[in-house]
């Protein structure tokens, strides 16, 4: 090979080792947290302000395009810089703490040059108008400490990705307390996994499930988690959430062929039901798709609720049918109440469909 075409050779691999890695480079960002707790506020505190960390550790750079808030209330500043490989930097929030009186959950939607799907942060509280005992912001209790509710709800989880929340842990004794979680099924994390809180203090921790770490399987899952207190159990608090299938990366010419439920009512309205009674209604369906339609999970807002659909998949332009059988004792007399059943499916348009029975008497 003569020292000409070694050359051109040469500048032909280094053209495709450029493309290659402008093909496969990708930026990420990483957040510290996903939501920030203010808690317990008084309307006289004024605006309260908070940061939402975040890291670029992909290998090219990353621009937050726009910051989109659920309130008016809830005010973001950040850098329209590019954001280079392996620096970080912070998202500003200013939440006003105008409007009185309430508890509080607001969303920041940040659309990134990194992923077609924006990334939600969540800012929570609750706002009073005179300042509260810890007796009466914490009134669960156990093994001395208080807690504002045993249940912990993750909301739904998109598979492969990560989900968090936080929760705060008073210490209702007048002595220092050390708070653990000794026991944590697979993908189930808390931070920090033991703390000190002081005498008639406070203490936050976050909580995220992992879905590609876990094993949880389709629909709602719920977990007890033990809460030791100075090295012995003393209570459990629950942590749940719903797994729902993701198509976000899946190409539209594979949509276009994928299964596609068309059901023939999605609601049914009874009314001068007694409290007890027992109903039982059909939904019907026919696969318009081209793919075989499978419901993986069935979860209802009710106990009282059971629910049987098809056990193997629907062809395409079969149909199908789902059961519902609810019993209204949960009822109360003189009231309407909506029944909700929520199907997991691998139907790429209607991964989940919801089915009511409202019910009045």
């Amino acid at each position: 090979m003569t020292r000409k075409n070694i050359i051109i050779l040469s500048m032909i691999i280094s053209c495709v080792s450029l493309c290659v890695s402008r093909v496969y480079a990708k930026g990420e960002l990483v957040f510290e947290s996903m939501v920030h707790d203010f808690g317990d506020i008084l309307i006289d505190d004024g605006p309260q302000y908070c940061e939402f960390g975040y890291k670029n550790t992909g290998d090219s750079p990353v621009v937050i395009h726009n910051i989109i808030s659920s309130c008016g209330c809830t005010q973001p500043q950040w850098s329209k810089a590019p954001i280079r490989p392996g620096e970080s930097g912070k998202i500003k929030v200013t939440f006003l703490n105008d409007q009185g009186p309430y508890p509080f959950d607001k969303v920041l939607t940040v659309y990134n040059s990194a992923t077609s799907r924006p990334v939600l942060l969540r800012l929570r509280g609750t706002v009073h108008e005179k300042k509260k005992s810890l007796e009466e912001l914490y009134p669960v209790r156990f093994g001395g400490t208080g807690l504002k509710s045993r249940n912990i709800d993750l909301g739904q989880i998109p598979e492969g990705r990560c989900e968090e929340d936080s929760f705060t842990i008073a210490n209702m004794l007048k002595k220092s307390i050390e708070v653990s979680f000794p026991e944590l099924p697979e993908g189930m994390s808390v931070s920090p996994r033991s703390a000190t809180i002081g005498a008639r203090d406070v203490a936050g921790f976050a909580i995220s499930y992992d879905s590609k770490a876990g094993k949880a399987g389709w629909g709602r899952t719920s977990y007890e988690l033990p809460v030791s207190v100075n090295g012995n159990e003393a209570g459990r608090i629950s942590a749940e959430f719903l797994l729902k299938p993701d198509f976000t990366g899946m190409p539209a010419s594979k949509k276009a062929f994928a299964a596609l439920p068309v059901f023939d009512k999605s609601s049914y309205t009874f009314s001068d039901v007694p409290a007890g009674e027992i109903i039982n209604v059909s939904f019907r369906f026919v696969n318009n798709g081209r793919e075989p339609f499978e419901i993986y999970a069935s979860d209802a807002n009710s106990e009282n609720i059971t629910v049987k659909y098809p056990e193997n998949p629907t062809g395409p332009s079969d149909s199908g049918e789902i059961r519902v059988c609810v019993d209204t004792s949960d009822m109360m007399e003189n009231s309407e109440k909506l029944y909700i059943i929520t199907l997991i499916t691998n139907s790429p348009s209607r991964p989940m469909v919801n089915l009511f029975v409202s019910v009045g008497n």
